[in-house]
């Protein structure tokens, strides 16, 4: 049975459940219920699978021998001692549904997740966005950068970081100005232009001496300030060649993703 489904189910189960506990329940009762339920489902969504299931299994005995204390107590005879049993059963299926529909929501919410960040590592570019990951960024460049030292070719790195003093609001309304202004400066379909964190973009220029990448450079700073009117201090850019190694490049890469 496919999850959706059980999901389903199991609410509806939920929903029956706790209509026949309100019928059969009187008041004092019922906010007793409730109370122990909310914070029952409280519990389960912030525990553990397995340390949910205990407070479930610690619940339900709790609740069969505060029972007895109770019958034995006020000498319940066969009828009340009837109608506090189905009361129980009642509310034990309704605890029991509320786990069960609790488990199934985290367990897919946790798929879907897990989902979405093997579809990011399968992404080729960032949403919304014409700029790679930093996944597809490094799988390009090695190619290139074997190749090039194949040419005894040079290149150079463009690492670019957006100053902000930590102001969250700034980062995410100047990326896409970064962005366009680093995929205007360099040669389409040949040099690389990469995400490496939500504040960093990395160039790579292939193929080019120092001044070539001192165009490129200067290129992104003047289209900036120039067209876009963005001060120089918002932003720190830092021209890095190639070293013969990839490991050393591939390190030099990845200092700006953690970063």
């Amino acid at each position: 049975m496919k999850r959706e489904k059980l999901i389903i189910i199991m609410f509806i189960l939920l929903v029956i459940s706790l209509v026949l506990l309100v019928n059969v329940s009187e008041k004092i009762e019922l906010v007793v219920f409730s109370g122990i339920i909310v914070s029952l489902a409280i519990l389960f969504l912030f525990l553990r699978p397995l340390q949910s299931f205990a407070v479930l299994v610690i619940q339900m005995l709790g609740a069969g021998f505060w029972l007895a204390i109770q019958g034995y107590i006020n000498q319940w005879g066969s009828l009340l001692q009837l109608e506090a049993i189905l009361k129980n059963l009642t509310f034990m299926s309704s605890v029991i549904c509320l786990w069960m529909t609790v488990a199934q929501l985290i367990k897919y919410g946790q798929e879907y997740t897990k989902m979405r960040e093997e579809l990011h590592l399968l992404q080729k570019f960032e949403d919304g966005v014409a700029i790679l990951t930093m996944n597809e960024f490094m799988y390009r460049m090695e190619t290139i950068f074997i190749a090039m030292r194949r040419r005894t070719e040079k290149g150079y790195l463009l690492k670019i970081k957006i100053n902000t003093f930590n102001k969250e609001f700034a980062i995410k309304s100047l990326y896409d100005s970064f962005v366009n202004a680093s995929l205007k400066s360099v040669r389409d379909k040949y040099d690389l232009v990469g995400k490496m964190s939500n504040s960093e973009i990395v160039i790579m220029l292939q193929n080019t001496n120092v001044e070539g990448a001192l165009v490129v450079e200067n290129r992104f700073r003047n289209f900036l300030q120039d067209e876009l009117t963005i001060d120089s201090d918002l932003f720190s850019s830092e021209l890095i060649e190639l070293p013969d190694e990839w490991s050393s490049t591939q390190s030099i890469v990845l200092k700006a993703a953690i970063a």
